[in-house]
């Protein structure tokens, strides 16, 4: 089963409960990150999951709304 899940759709600006751009598909194991916006990780931990292993990410483009949270999930992946 393919699992898709908007984890952010915020402005410009993160917001209480609404993150930035943000989009997880998961399918057979594997996990494909879209974005990653500021809040990335809090929307991933709300759900119970973790960045390990997320297989691929990829960027629409590199505007600071959809990248600011790339630093981020790179450290918690690390750890």
């Amino acid at each position: 089963m393919v699992d898709v899940t908007l984890l952010g759709t915020g402005g410009m600006m993160p917001l209480p409960y609404r993150w930035l751009t943000s989009l997880m598909v998961r399918y057979n194991g594997s996990s494909l990150l879209i974005d990653c916006g500021e809040g990335t990780q809090i929307a991933m931990r709300e759900r119970g999951w973790s960045p390990n292993p997320i297989d691929v990410i990829c960027f629409t483009h590199y505007h600071a709304d959809h990248i600011s949270g790339l630093p981020g999930l790179l450290l918690d992946m690390a750890n």
